[in-house]
């Protein structure tokens, strides 16, 4: 019983932090449309695309994950998989067999789920911060490019040519799909499923209004580069800020936990009263509910700062 209502806590905190999370990237993207986005009818279009973007069933949704989390394995990703599934299996039987004797099946599926979360988060800020790091490297190459009069295609194409990482494969797949002869506007718009990030969106929308209308292209890229310079800016800055805080915080948060593990080993008798004994599980309640409520209550704080 123990066991599925911590799960069920530790559930419930990972959702609210992902609605956080979510109305936190809606709230970036936004910020960036106001202040790139200068005409009435690139707003219109900058509105429609992430509408139709957002727009997705939960079943949508799943695979667009899944598949996001195939491409960030990388190669063998099926043998990662499997290998990530026997080490939270025995975890799992660890975990049974030393703390939480609530039987190996139900104690390897609980950790088979909190390993997978944990990797697809971890996937999923590894790959958001490379993208920070070397999408404004991909916009001054495109911006040369440009400058020294080549196509938006072929501007593509020479920056998939001449960066690596996660945004010059991409860049390199987009060009190759464009010389094979795929519409543009359904190229950047596949492209942008994959970088679902408020930036790439904008970038997006700017080729498919220079493709559907003209403009001056590299002065727009050069704006959203200088955006993208501030907003790192001011990231690392708040950050810096922050970390004394959210370090304290963390640390805090560890140490009942910590103090628990260690009285399995020092006193076992006060373990098995805290973690079984019906006179004692009320302090563990306390204790897991009064920490989750602490951390979401600085996250909101730290988020808050500006």
């Amino acid at each position: 019983m123990i066991i599925w209502f911590l799960w069920l806590l530790l559930g419930s905190g990972w959702l609210i932090y992902q609605l956080i999370d979510t109305h936190k990237q809606k709230k970036a993207k936004d910020k960036v449309f106001a202040s790139l986005v200068e005409d009435e009818d690139s707003v219109q279009q900058a509105v429609d695309l992430t509408a139709l973007m957002d727009d997705k069933s939960f079943i949508s949704r799943l695979k667009s994950a899944l598949s996001a989390t195939y491409r960030r394995l990388g190669d063998a990703a099926h043998l990662k998989i499997l290998v990530a599934a026997l080490i939270s299996v025995v975890g799992g039987v660890f975990i049974n067999n030393n703390f939480f004797p609530v039987g190996v099946i139900q104690s390897s599926l609980i950790t088979m789920v909190v390993c997978f979360v944990f990797i697809y988060q971890w996937l999923k800020k590894r790959e958001e911060k490379a993208f920070n790091d070397e999408f404004p490297d991909a916009l001054n190459t495109m911006s040369g490019a440009i400058s020294s009069g080549e196509s938006l295609m072929h501007s593509v194409i020479f920056v998939g040519n001449n960066l690596d990482g996660v945004v010059g494969n991409e860049f390199k797949r987009m060009g190759e799909r464009l010389r094979l002869g795929e519409p543009p506007e359904y190229v950047f718009y596949k492209s942008s499923e994959r970088f679902p990030y408020a930036t790439y969106l904008f970038f997006v929308i700017t080729m498919n209004t220079n493709i559907s209308r003209g403009g001056p292209l590299k002065d727009v890229i050069k704006k959203l580069n200088r955006q993208l310079f501030n907003t790192r800016a001011i990231e690392k800055k708040k950050l810096a800020m922050t970390s004394e805080a959210r370090m304290s915080a963390k640390i805090v948060s560890a140490i009942p936990f910590i103090f628990l593990f260690m009285q399995k080993f020092t006193n076992p008798a006060d373990y098995e009263f805290v973690m079984f004994h019906s006179s004692g599980k009320p302090i563990l309640y306390y204790v897991v509910a009064s920490v989750a409520i602490g951390m979401l209550v600085i996250r909101g704080l730290l988020s808050g700062v500006k």
